[in-house]
């Protein structure tokens, strides 16, 4: 049984209350740098998949991915490891299990969307109309939320509201298909907001809702806020295994792959 969203729920268990200390550091870091890795490793893996058929070094599409995936984890760890420096002095330093957690699963994430890109190069082409598939499959990755929202409402015959979204185990799922938002969901829950599929900053905000957000925010895609039992496919574990899903499907794509 779920229960129906509110604007203002009650008292939130401490297991999902916000951002504990220092660890937002962290999470802001993924904020900021989520989105950039998963744009940045999808077009390098596309690019270099397309491109290879006129490299002389002739690389497979195996040793194409690993060197592509290789490249940008390095340059993820870079760029969380600066974003993180930056805020350590205001903020402290994180929590270390979590974060060794968390350093854990960034690199399958980045892996991950250099092989949605690899594979889109593999089923499409350097042609322009190879080219437009390539920008759909990014695009309905990146407005995956506008897409689910049209889709469940045309179903259910119900306009859905983002800032107001149905309390529906399955709507919720689909919110979080994407690596991207399993990315999301997956660290919130490594660092104790609860498994939620949104950022950390609106989903803060509406665990610990300021009076003039109250209209605005509601349950922000925090399970643990909105269910009285929460399934286990929204749980935070879950998440992380979907990532994993999602690194294996492509890894299988890629191995699986004859070249030449």
């Amino acid at each position: 049984m779920f229960v129906v969203s509110q604007t203002r729920g009650p008292a939130v268990p401490d297991q999902v209350v916000g951002v504990v200390g220092s660890d937002i550091a962290v999470l802001y870091a993924v904020r900021d740098l989520a989105l950039v890795i998963f744009i940045g490793g999808f077009l390098l893996g596309w690019w270099r998949t397309t491109t290879a058929q006129d490299d002389a070094t002739a690389q497979t599409t195996r040793e194409m991915y690993a060197d592509v995936a290789l490249a940008v984890i390095v340059i993820s760890g870079w760029l969380i490891a600066l974003a993180i420096g930056t805020q350590v002095p205001a903020r402290g330093v994180p929590s270390l299990l979590p974060t060794i957690a968390f350093l854990l699963v960034t690199p399958v994430y980045a892996a991950t969307s250099v092989g949605v890109g690899v594979v889109t190069g593999i089923v499409t082409s350097r042609s322009m109309r190879g080219r437009v598939g390539a920008l759909l499959v990014l695009g309905s990755i990146l407005f995956f939320q506008a897409i689910i929202d049209i889709g469940y409402g045309t179903v259910t015959g119900t306009p859905v509201n983002t800032f107001q979204p149905p309390s529906d185990p399955l709507y919720f799922l689909l919110h979080r298909l994407s690596p991207f938002r399993l990315f999301i969901a997956g660290v919130n829950w490594i660092y104790g907001i609860g498994s939620s599929s949104s950022g950390v900053v609106i989903t803060t905000q509406q665990l610990e809702p300021a009076t003039e957000l109250n209209a605005f925010i509601t349950n922000a895609f925090v399970a643990e806020h909105t269910f009285e039992t929460v399934p286990w496919f929204l749980t935070g574990w879950a998440a992380l295994l979907g990532l994993c899903l999602w690194f294996g499907a492509t890894l299988i794509v890629i191995v699986s792959e004859t070249d030449g």
